[in-house]
């Protein structure tokens, strides 16, 4: 069964296998956090300047990573 760690989550545990060496979460490796972290902007960059992702609100950019997570998701 795949553990789902939601975007809003501000559980310790959630946040930890993602970002330190908390306990792993499902199959990922350790830290997966950062690369996922990196695909997102690499996606939200593609049609996007630098300038227009660093005025991105919250809300925006939230969309645009959970759209990522859709297409990357296969638990």
């Amino acid at each position: 069964m795949c553990r789902r760690v939601g975007l809003t989550s501000t559980d310790a545990a959630d946040y930890a296998g993602l970002f330190s060496n908390g306990p792993p979460i499902a199959n990922l490796p350790p830290r997966v956090g950062y690369y996922v972290g990196y695909l997102a902007a690499t996606e939200a960059a593609r049609n996007r300047t630098v300038t227009q992702l660093a005025h991105l609100d919250n809300e925006a950019a939230r969309d645009l990573v959970t759209a990522m997570f859709a297409q990357l998701a296969h638990c």
